[in-house]
């Protein structure tokens, strides 16, 4: 959750109903986030353990999708536990030093970039491989992909070094709101927020485009007598409707919420902190949605999660037996 310039009460003064809604607000983003971090950390396992999955270009980077989500839960965890362990403790909670702030930046910033950017390039590559489908299959290949890792991850370098630098410049007591930072910036934070906005709904107008044409060519593919031809063509249509859906459960959390926050970025004070708060819990309940879509329509996923699943169980089955017989039994104790 974004760092604000809200200061609850010390220790010696009860926190007020808005500073403990604040809290209610902030414990329910951290079980969120909690639970979409281990749900997208199975996503990743199930698409990278499976090399039939991890070698496709489309699943390798829906895993790299899902990897953006976990980090961006492990901020969220992280941030939430600092405000909770100093609130009980030191009584000032929000305003963060330096290096907390930068904790917090270097998660949850990353995340977000790494969503967005995967997000975008999962468009682009769908919408390659839909209106040129020949030479999508001999020009793209799969070392191809690495290169969009590389591109996805100079665009997080750079849009937080300036960020970076500038609250590691600090003294720790300033706060890491933009309203509290120097007009500099305050415009790059500003910028950050429009271009992430623009990129999703970029994200979203591409596959609002693919839907339209998908489906207009499965109609023309259902009268054709060509049987391999309409298999061939549900197959991409299955997949781009699992996008699709995907994308939609993005665009009205995680887009949603960042928009309210570029929104109301220049202002500060409780009410604020309510807004930011329930804001970013929204957008890492995007990180559930994200994994109900692929777990629900797709399955090979599906069936490589539930195989997870059932070796962890089985895992702690037996460890939790040898445990039990490992301990000393009733009779020898009382010997």
């Amino acid at each position: 959750m974004p760092c604000t310039a809200y200061v609850f009460n010390n220790e010696t003064n009860p926190l007020s109903g808005q500073e403990q809604s604040v809290l209610a607000v902030m414990y329910t983003c951290i079980a969120i986030a909690i639970a979409q971090f281990h749900l997208n950390l199975l996503i990743v396992l199930a698409i990278g353990l499976q090399r039939k999955l991890r070698t496709r270009n489309t699943y390798f980077i829906i895993m790299m999708t899902s990897a953006g989500y976990v980090i961006y839960g492990l901020g969220a965890v992280v941030h939430g536990l600092n405000i909770a362990s100093n609130c009980f403790n030191y009584g000032l909670i929000l305003p963060l030093t330096g290096s907390n702030c930068l904790s917090i930046l270097l998660l949850s910033n990353v995340g977000k970039m790494m969503i967005v950017d995967f997000s975008l390039i999962t468009a682009v590559d769908r919408s390659v491989a839909v209106f040129f489908p020949v030479w999508y299959g001999k020009r793209i290949r799969f070392c191809l992909v690495y290169i969009k890792i590389s591109i996805v991850m100079l665009h997080v370098v750079f849009m937080n070094l300036f960020e970076y630098a500038h609250i590691l410049s600090k003294d720790g007591q300033h706060h890491c709101m933009p309203s509290a930072a120097n007009g500099k910036s305050l415009w790059f934070a500003k910028a950050e927020q429009v271009q992430v906005d623009v990129m999703i709904a970029l994200t979203v107008l591409i596959y609002t485009v693919l839907t339209v044409w998908a489906e207009k060519e499965m109609e023309k593919a259902r009268h054709r007598a060509d049987y391999s031809a309409q298999t061939r063509m549900h197959m991409k249509v299955e997949l781009l409707r699992t996008l699709v859906l995907s994308i939609f459960f993005y665009a009205v959390t995680f887009g949603v919420a960042n928009m309210l926050i570029t929104i109301q970025m220049y202002n500060y004070g409780i009410e604020v902190s309510v807004l930011y708060t329930f804001a970013y819990s929204v957008s890492q309940l995007g990180g559930i949605l994200n994994f109900v879509a692929y777990y629900w329509r797709t399955k090979e996923i599906h069936k490589s999660f539930n195989s997870i699943v059932i070796c962890l169980f089985m895992v702690a089955k037996c460890r939790h037996e040898k445990d039990r017989r490992i301990l000393p039994s009733s009779a020898s104790v009382m010997t």
